[in-house]
């Protein structure tokens, strides 16, 4: 079977992505939704030439792709700090030579399916990151969070940043300016999407997935299932606000039932700081740069009001 040379894979993705330089002029916004919970998997459809995806799960090599995808021709990434595609081949780098082994998540990928040649690709598509980072200009990347959230909700979450946004299309196999699709138009997680943005952000997409959560002394049941109820709604109120979700995947969670539980807990686990420098007896709650956030639930002799409290605290910390 023939392959498509890599200049004409080059050739194809710079008429691809010409969609991207149109201008959003839809700036209203969607009445917000949770969205739907995705499978873990989901099949991919991949026609002759180009297809665009966007890689959610654990970083992979490049390689990869290619022992799952036996028509794939070409693999382009595109460098948005530097302004250029990066190009990985079967047999090495394509294109001008500035190739790229490790697809990250948060990615949007161009795979180039050889002449005649088609697959129905399974892929995993569960989060491990709710950040994406975009540079100034031209970002392709991935969409991480629920499938069927409109569209123009999911952007919001960028800010006043946004420049515009063209969404690969894998029906129809094109791009398509998010200002041409309407209010209805929705994106799934494992899209592709042209972002452009006026300066170096994080876009904080809402996964629904939960941060490590940690029960230190005698927290009864009740509660800590009280806690995991209390953070989705959490997540759902800065999703409906704001479209947006503090990466879960550094931060960790104490629900202590006392500031001596939590001191013995983190020692435990190798912490060591002094007794003075947790800022757990200091405060009913508190986030760290690092990712741990505390919440203080005091002495539980009355479990609906400290809770009562316990919840403001989260919901300010978080």
């Amino acid at each position: 079977m023939k392959r498509l040379g890599s200049m004409l894979a080059a050739a194809l993705v710079a008429a691809f992505i010409t969609a991207a330089l149109v201008p959003d002029g839809n700036a209203a916004d969607a009445t917000a939704t949770m969205g739907v919970e995705p499978a873990d998997e989901i099949a991919t459809a991949l026609r002759p030439g180009m297809n665009v995806i966007g890689w959610t799960a654990e970083p992979a090599p490049v390689s990869r792709l290619f022992s799952e995808i036996p028509d794939l021709s070409t693999v382009w990434k595109w460098d948005a700090l530097n302004g250029r595609w990066r190009g990985a081949a079967r047999d090495g780098v394509a294109g001008d030579g500035n190739g790229f082994g490790i697809i990250q998540p948060g990615d949007g990928i161009v795979l180039v399916i050889e002449a005649g040649g088609s697959a129905e690709w399974e892929r995993k598509v569960v989060p491990v990151y709710g950040r994406v980072e975009l540079d100034q200009g031209l970002n392709l990347v991935a969409w991480a969070g629920r499938d069927e959230v409109p569209l123009a909700h999911a952007l919001k979450g960028i800010g006043t940043s946004l420049i515009s946004a063209t969404v690969w299309d894998p029906d129809e196999g094109r791009w398509r300016a998010s200002s041409d699709l309407g209010p209805d138009a929705t994106i799934n997680r494992g899209d592709a999407l042209w972002v452009r943005v006026e300066q170096r952000i994080n876009w904080l997409q809402p996964t629904y997935l939960m941060p490590a959560m940690h029960f230190p002394g005698e927290v009864p049941l009740a509660v800590q299932q009280t806690a995991r109820e209390s953070l989705q709604d959490v997540l759902q109120y800065f999703d409906e606000k704001h479209a947006i979700q503090a990466d879960p995947f550094g931060i960790d969670i104490y629900f202590p039932s006392s500031c001596d539980a939590f001191v013995d807990y983190v020692r435990a686990a190798g912490d060591s700081r002094s007794t003075g420098e947790h800022t757990c007896y200091r405060a009913n709650g508190y986030a760290a740069w690092s990712g741990e956030t505390v919440v203080r639930l005091g002495t539980l002799t009355d479990g609906t009001s400290v809770w009562a409290g316990a919840l403001a605290t989260l919901a300010h910390e978080y």
